[in-house]
C-alpha cells in the first residue's frame, strides 16, 4: 500500500490484480478499483502531487504501468462517498522493457523531474523519465543498470535535494548496494551493506533533515532488521563512511518491511510475526524498540 503525500488517499495492491483506491472521509472509503495487470501486482506508488494525480504500478506480469485520475475520462459505476460517480484512472504508459517478474517501483523525489525507476527479477534497475510531464503517454529509458545479478527485490530513493541522484537498491545475493549518478549519466556503486545473511525483502532510505549522515534501513528474510550510518564526503561525490549501527530482530521470523518517519527519527518493521516493530534511538544513541504493534491489537 502507498499513500499520498498528504496522507488522505490510499492506493493498495494485491495477488487479486487489482488497484484500489481509498479516501478518508470520516472514515476511510473505497473510491475507485480496477483490474491492473494480467498477474499478481506487487507495488504501488504515487507521484509528487505537483505533477498531477499519477501513480504506478508493478507486477508479475513483467510491466510497470503509469496511471492517471482524470475527472475528464468516462465515469465508472463505482460511487464515492457523497454518492456521486468516482473519475476514472487511465493508463498512460505500459513499460515493458523488464524480462522477468517487476518486483518494485518508485517515483524519484520531485527535484529529480518526473523520474521512476523499476526494480526487476531480471537483476536491472530501469530509470524512465516522462518526455513531457503534460503528456504521460512518452517515457524514454535513459539508464538502466545490472544491480544485482540474482535479482533485484527493492529500492529507495534519496531524497535530500542538496545530493547527487542516490538509490538505495536490495536483492537476492543479500548485498544491499548505494548506487550514485556521476555528470556523465551513469550510474555506479557507491556503497555496499555487507552484513545480511539472506535476501533482502526491503530497503528504505531515512529522510535528511539537516543531518551531516544518512541513515538507511534493510529487511531480511535471514530475520533481521539492520540500520546503516553513511556520511557523504565534503564533494558529496562518495560515501567516507558506511557502518552497521544497530541489528535487530522479529525472534524467529522473517521481516518484509522498513519504513521511516517523515524525520527520520523512527523506523518500523514488520514481519511474518504479524507484529509491527518502532524502533528509535535512546539517549546513548543506541537503537531500542519503544513500541509493538500487533495485527490482532492483543499486544
Amino acid at each position: 500500500m502507498s499513500f499520498d503525500l498528504y496522507g488522505r488517499r490510499l492506493a493498495t495492491c494485491s495477488s487479486d490484480r487489482k488497484i484500489k483506491i481509498w479516501e478518508k472521509e470520516a472514515q476511510w472509503q473505497l473510491q475507485y478499483e480496477w483490474t491492473a495487470h494480467q498477474a499478481s501486482v506487487w507495488k504501488v506508488t504515487w507521484a509528487h502531487p505537483e505533477f498531477g494525480q499519477i501513480v504506478a504500478s508493478c507486477s508479475f506480469d513483467r510491466t510497470a504501468i503509469v496511471w492517471e485520475e482524470s475527472l475528464a475520462k468516462p465515469q465508472t459505476p463505482l460511487l464515492s462517498t457523497d454518492g456521486s460517480q468516482a473519475p476514472a484512472w487511465a493508463l498512460q504508459a505500459q513499460l515493458t522493457d523488464a524480462r522477468e517478474s517487476v518486483h518494485d517501483v518508485k517515483f524519484a523525489p520531485r527535484h529529480h523531474g518526473l523520474r521512476l525507476a523499476t526494480a526487476s527479477a531480471d537483476g536491472y534497475v530501469r530509470m524512465y523519465e516522462a518526455s513531457n510531464p503534460m503528456n504521460l503517454s512518452e517515457w524514454t529509458l535513459p539508464e538502466s543498470f545490472l544491480a544485482d545479478s540474482e535479482g533485484v527485490t527493492c529500492l529507495s530513493w534519496n531524497s535530500n535535494r542538496f545530493d547527487n541522484p542516490m538509490i538505495l537498491v536490495g536483492g537476492n545475493s543479500n548485498v544491499a548496494k548505494v548506487w550514485g549518478f556521476t555528470s556523465a549519466r551513469q550510474w555506479y556503486v557507491v556503497a555496499e551493506l555487507v552484513g545480511h545473511k539472506d535476501i533482502i525483502h526491503d530497503v528504505c532510505w531515512a529522510p535528511n533533515l539537516g543531518r551531516s549522515c544518512h541513515y538507511l534501513a534493510t529487511a531480511s528474510k535471514d530475520r533481521t532488521v539492520r540500520i546503516w550510518k553513511l556520511k557523504l564526503s565534503s564533494n558529496r561525490e562518495e560515501m567516507t563512511e558506511v557502518k552497521q549501527v544497530a541489528m535487530k530482530d522479529h525472534g524467529m521470523f522473517e521481516v518484509w518491511r522498513v519504513q521511516w518517519n517523515v524525520t527520520g527519527t523512527m523506523l518500523a518493521s514488520s514481519g511474518d510475526d504479524g507484529t509491527v516493530h518502532m524502533w528509535q534511538q535512546d539517549h546513548q544513541r543506541e537503537w531500542q524498540c519503544v513500541s509493538t504493534i500487533s495485527g490482532d491489537m492483543s499486544i
